[in-house]
């Protein structure tokens, strides 16, 4: 029987949402995956969202597989890459959904969103976290014509996990003012995809893009918005399975030559 040590895959959220947004996502997947949630959030609810990211990566390395790959969306995407930077030896791919180095806006970063947009976001939460989380993940998800589809799949999601704190939620949001990375990272020596959203209003898909240059890896943009987990779980279902088995290929013919 396999455990969650045994899994493939892991897969990290978004601020203010928790694992069970990678739900459609991992029902398309024939590995066996590990979606953790951060302190403040699902099974980890009773726990201190930390505003530090080196805090948040070291505790789901702590609770992750000892080797695996790694996929995440957002913020969730920096905790992976941060984990990825921190220990090397553990992550042997990595998948980056709707990520940015910087989340907010500044003369020198025009692919981030501009700081009101996220104390809007949380103050909505702190006064009405159900109707205001299903509102942003349906302007995410897709666009008006397309919004029935996704609202049974948002109302599951909200309710299968109890609300986070008030401090959680401004704990994360502390974070995503505060984060910068850019300085921070060099080349990774793993597989590397980097997924965008054409109409993502959070992380512009230039930030992909800059990824893509400082980092290596292969970027593909989805007619998403910021939630493409929601819109299009199949694609992103299809990059973590090509990942897998460019990770698992080398592997392979290492174990072929052995037994030669």
């Amino acid at each position: 029987m396999s455990t969650p040590q045994d899994a493939d895959l892991v897969l990290l959220h978004g601020w203010g949402t928790h694992s069970g947004v990678w739900g459609q996502v991992r029902s398309q997947l024939d590995a066996q995956s590990l979606a953790l949630d951060f302190p403040g959030y699902g099974t980890q609810i009773k726990r201190k969202f930390p505003a530090d990211i080196d805090v948040l990566a070291r505790d789901v390395l702590d609770r992750a597989p000892e080797v695996a790959i790694w996929g995440g969306w957002s913020l969730g995407g920096m905790v992976a890459l941060r984990a990825a930077t921190i220990a090397p030896e553990r992550v042997r791919g990595l998948m980056l959904v709707c990520s940015t180095p910087k989340f907010v806006a500044s003369s020198d970063w025009s692919a981030g969103t501009d700081i009101e947009v996220f104390e809007s976001f949380a103050e909505s939460l702190t006064k009405d976290y159900a109707r205001n989380l299903r509102r942003f993940l349906l302007l995410q998800a897709g666009d008006s014509k397309r919004a029935r589809q996704f609202s049974v799949p948002i109302r599951e999601i909200i309710e299968s996990a109890p609300q986070p704190s008030t401090e959680t939620l401004n704990n994360g949001l502390a974070l995503l003012k505060n984060l910068d990375m850019r300085e921070q990272l060099g080349k990774l020596d793993i597989p590397l995809r980097l997924i965008s959203g054409q109409k993502d209003r959070i992380c512009h898909p230039d930030a992909s893009k800059w990824f893509a240059g400082k980092l290596g890896g292969r970027h593909t943009k989805l007619p998403s918005g910021h939630g493409p987990l929601l819109s299009h779980p199949q694609a992103l279902a299809e990059d973590l399975t090509a990942l897998l088995n460019e990770v698992m290929a080398p592997a392979a013919g290492r174990a072929s030559a052995t037994h030669k």
